[in-house]
Order: structure tokens, then sequence, then C-alpha cells
């Protein structure tokens, strides 16, 4: 689960399948565990210097095992995995050799305004969709079938 204030921060609670979204697991002191059994509310972390230049948010969105924001200006960030039929199969393409991010802890920015800008977002279960500004619709993650 994620909460948003319009204060500007975001809290995260919850494990899904993967392990918490947009946080580390910490047990009651402070530590990092493996234990999935952590409901406490605990911030969502982002970069002071990317909320400068991407601004505020002003939507977020939850699937399965994968949130989204947008922000006032029309960027998106991602942070979590998208899952194939039987495995997680990655979030993202990124880093400075092109690898695969297969799971991210931490939101990551999949779109900059600067290069194009969206409008809207929404999730489902194992995908994300985008209005872009210019009015075409972009999607990424996976359609599972029965």
């Amino acid at each position: 689960m994620l909460m948003f204030y319009f204060a500007g921060l975001m809290y995260s609670t919850g494990c899904k399948d993967d392990g918490p979204l947009g946080r580390q697991r910490l047990n009651e002191n402070g530590a990092e565990t493996d234990d999935d059994a952590d409901f406490t509310f605990r911030p969502v972390e982002f970069k002071a210097e990317d909320m400068q230049v991407h601004g505020k948010i002003v939507m977020v969105t939850s699937g399965d095992c994968h949130s989204a924001v947008l922000t006032e200006k029309g960027s998106v960030s991602v942070w979590g995995t998208y899952r194939g039929k039987d495995a997680p199969n990655g979030l993202m393409v990124g880093g400075p050799n092109g690898q695969i991010i297969r799971k991210a802890i931490t939101p990551q920015l999949l779109i900059d305004h600067r290069t194009c800008s969206i409008a809207k977002i929404s999730i489902g279960t194992y995908h994300l969709v985008m209005l872009h500004n210019g009015g075409s619709i972009w999607t990424i993650g996976n359609v599972i079938p029965d």
C-alpha cells in the first residue's frame, strides 16, 4: 500500500510478492531484515535533486509488484518489478550499459519530461499505461494469460 500526502511525502507498507515497494525491509530496530512481515508505514525516499528537476508528485499508482509516480512536469518514476508467468522478468532497461534492472527497491526515472511529457498514468496488475501529452497511449509490462 502506498499513502501519499500532498505535502510531498509518501509512505509504503506491506510486502507485495517481491518485498516492499519504495523502501527496504526493516525490523523494529531499523536494521535490514528478510522478514516480509513489515507492516509499518515507512517513507519512500525520493532524491531532492530529482524533485527539483522533475517537479512535485501529482499522481501515484500501484500494481501487484510495482508502483509509479507522475510529476507535475510530466516525468514518470517506477519501482518494483514486472512479473512474467513464472517469475519476475525485470522492471526496465537502464544503467550505463543498458542492462535490465530486475528489481528496483527505490524509484527509478522511466520518462524524463525534458525528452517527452506524460499527462496521466494508471497501473494494472502487471503493466503501466501512460497517456502522452500529445494524446498517444504508451504501455509497458506484461499480459499474463490464464
